[in-house]
């Protein structure tokens, strides 16, 4: 397949992809025009790298296309925007197989009009490994506000929008070669394989929370940005951060410390937001996995507490940082 062939296969694909309203130019001209709206426009991009992110053998191209499309959408989660285009650019390496290229295509198009984000461009190359980039559009109300890292405010509840450290279980459960059907982890491989970006929480949390972002990276190293980002520290209960069912039997099997991969593990895109303690009520009947799990203090950083009240220490790193 050559990249004409390719960019006739995507075009077909994503020209059929989500319910956003038409742009007034599609794919397939030298860019796409988007028609005019007085809402603020958010655009966030994100990349997925062969080799850094993910490896082929052990996800599907399918998987792989869901996956990038995803994660760039979670970023317009953590603002609060609503969905709206999506463009996507490709480096493909030698070799891969027209079957392996549409397979992507097929997942990215899943997400995209799962999500409602219609993809109207994008450009495709060769390199030495697969690069999937990830360019996300989305609206805010009219004169409406974005969430913001900044804006978390000293007596504020911290909370996440559910369990965490789903996925860095999951992937090392793919990693060991445990079967799909395990009762334990199969439920976690399936959420690194197809994480979905909460977007309705995310657009619900307008008005309400103080300041949010999306989980890609840890839980305490995100916070960590956020706390950084508000001028302010955080304290959280270690025993009140939700984790999924089985997790900790399944990491107990592979040998992980339960509790550090919840606090650690990244790529689960869930949410973690502040909002008023006065606003309990209604953060839970958000969403029945939403979680209070700290709350806001004056003294910087982030600082973990035991349900005796105990401070402890997290071990090892708070979560995944690229390196050159």
């Amino acid at each position: 397949m050559d990249e004409f062939d390719l960019i006739a296969a995507l075009s077909e694909r994503f020209t059929r992809s989500g319910p956003a309203g038409s742009p007034w130019v599609d794919i397939g001209d030298d860019a796409a025009v988007l028609r005019g709206d007085p809402r603020p426009l958010v655009v966030s991009v994100d990349a997925s790298v062969e080799g850094v992110h993910f490896e082929r053998s052990f996800a599907t191209a399918h998987d792989l296309g869901f996956r990038a499309l995803m994660a760039a959408a979670s970023d317009l989660a953590a603002m609060g925007a609503e969905p709206e285009s999506a463009l996507q650019a490709l480096i493909i390496s030698r070799g891969s197989a027209a079957e392996w290229l549409l397979a992507l295509a097929d997942g990215y198009a899943e997400a995209a009009s799962e999500c409602g984000l219609r993809v109207v461009g994008g450009n495709v190359s060769r390199g030495d490994v697969v690069s999937l980039t990830t360019t996300v559009l989305g609206r805010l109300p009219t004169a409406g506000a974005p969430l913001l890292r900044q804006g978390a405010a000293v007596g504020d509840d911290v909370y996440v929008g559910g369990p965490v450290g789903r996925a860095a279980l999951g992937l090392a459960a793919i990693r060991a070669g445990v079967s799909n059907d395990d009762e334990a982890l199969g439920p976690c491989m399936a959420h690194w394989r197809r994480p979905r970006a909460r977007l309705a929480l995310g657009a619900s949390l307008r008005g309400l929370a103080t300041s949010a972002i999306d989980l890609s990276d840890g839980l305490l190293q995100d916070l960590g940005h956020l706390a950084s980002a508000s001028g302010v520290g955080l304290e959280l209960t270690t025993g009140d951060i939700p984790t999924a069912p089985g997790f900790v039997v399944g990491c107990m099997r592979l040998g992980l410390h339960p509790e550090e991969t919840a606090l650690t593990g990244g790529e689960d895109y869930e949410l973690a937001f502040t909002a008023p303690p006065h606003l309990r009520d209604e953060i839970r009947a958000l969403h029945p996995e939403v979680r209070r799990i700290g709350q806001v203090e004056s003294e910087r950083g982030v600082r973990l507490r035991d349900a005796h009240g105990r401070a402890r220490d997290a071990k090892g790193p708070a979560g995944f940082r690229h390196q050159w």
